[in-house]
């Protein structure tokens, strides 16, 4: 028995003392090792918080939050339900992504965008996406109403 536990500590002893990584620890391909996952954010017992995300990087900017209102909702996300003409402008109806209704009139900002005009055909919004430069002026994206299919009796 004394034998078998000399050799097992011996054995322990030399994979200490061999170069590479530690213990548990994982190499890339490269022979690189691998950062362990962000564990930050745990209890007094060493437990991982469930609802952190253990890919996220230590070093990545934290997730951005978004504003409220139309200035929260990205170009992309909207789809144009109605026009509407109040006192002799329009008004677009529009939907966003999570279902909610907004009311836009030209001249609004939105996250990535701005309304140039909201007319009886539709909505021209620019889009100004991250990476083009600001003399480009952006993207126009163009929201109209499809025709309603005629119902014969």
């Amino acid at each position: 028995m004394r034998r078998a536990t000399t050799r097992v500590l011996s054995l322990a002893a030399a994979l200490a003392m061999r170069p590479g990584p530690a213990v548990g620890q994982s190499t890339a391909p490269g022979g690189n090792a691998i950062p362990p996952p962000d564990v930050r954010a745990a209890d007094s017992e060493g437990r991982r918080d469930p609802f952190v995300n253990p890919l996220r990087s230590p070093g990545a900017p934290p997730e951005t939050v978004r504003p409220r209102g139309l200035a929260g909702i990205a170009v992309d996300e909207l789809s144009l339900r109605g026009l509407v003409r109040i006192a002799g402008a329009h008004v677009a109806v529009l939907e966003s992504g999570n279902g909610r209704s907004h009311l836009l009139r030209g001249g609004e900002r939105l996250l990535d965008g701005s309304v140039r005009a909201v007319t009886a055909e539709g909505v021209t919004i620019v889009r100004h996406d991250a990476g083009d430069p600001p003399a480009t002026g952006g993207r126009t994206v163009r929201l109209t109403l499809r025709a309603a299919p005629v119902q014969e009796r």
